[in-house]
């Protein structure tokens, strides 16, 4: 069963980590009934220039109407010192369900996981992957080859930052070596598979 409540909230340090790293299961929760909420903790833009922001978040929007989610952009500012809007936003959304990314080596999302923490201790999460892959997923969600079209279409959404590199190939391969590689962690270490198909994305239930 794929998870269970009214409203998921996905705590993305940039406007398009959420969508590379869990755009399937987005639209399978939104498809489900689920009100998906994408918080996108910075604008992705460290030199703030106006235009750049504006097609970031104009991306993001795009991205979130393929999935189904419901963008919310809290600019923090990327000395990313402060939480509260972290803390305003998970208050006002009451989530069932919350993702966050994983602590993985780009340190904007190191900073955010950490200020994550505050808001959300003690609490059960589920992390998803972003630029490194999680060493111990316990939750795998697959899916087949038609949402696998959707992901990309909404991936690729994200123009300026396909321009840098080719993400959206980079997690369709990685959604590929999960679908091939994470049976033995449902079968033999606990892990729960939820659906069928040659791609997935994992996750890590965690309390934090």
């Amino acid at each position: 069963m794929l998870f269970e409540g009214e409203r998921a909230l996905i705590f993305s340090p940039h406007p398009d980590d959420d969508v590379f790293g869990m755009g399937a299961t987005m639209y399978m929760m939104a498809q489900k009934g689920i009100d998906v909420y994408s918080a996108y903790v910075t604008h992705g833009v460290r030199e703030g220039d106006p235009e750049r922001i504006k097609t970031r978040k104009s991306e993001a929007e795009r991205a979130c109407g393929i999935v189904g989610s419901k963008p919310i952009f809290l600019d923090v500012d990327y000395s990313l010192t402060s939480y509260e809007e972290m803390k305003d936003v998970y208050e006002k959304v009451n989530p069932d369900i919350v993702f966050i990314n994983n602590r993985d080596m780009h340190p904007t999302h190191t900073r955010v996981f950490d200020l994550a923490k505050n808001v959300l201790k003690d609490k059960e999460v589920y992390l998803y992957e972003v630029w490194s892959p999680l060493k111990k997923p316990n939750v795998i969600v697959y899916f087949d080859e038609d949402i696998m079209e959707i992901k990309l279409k909404a991936m690729k959404c994200h123009e300026s930052e396909l321009k840098r590199r080719n993400f959206a190939e980079a997690f369709k391969a990685l959604n590929i070596y999960r679908g091939i590689l994470s049976e033995p962690f449902v079968r033999k270490y606990g892990a729960v598979g939820i659906g069928k198909g040659k791609y997935a994305e994992a996750f890590e239930k965690v309390v934090l």
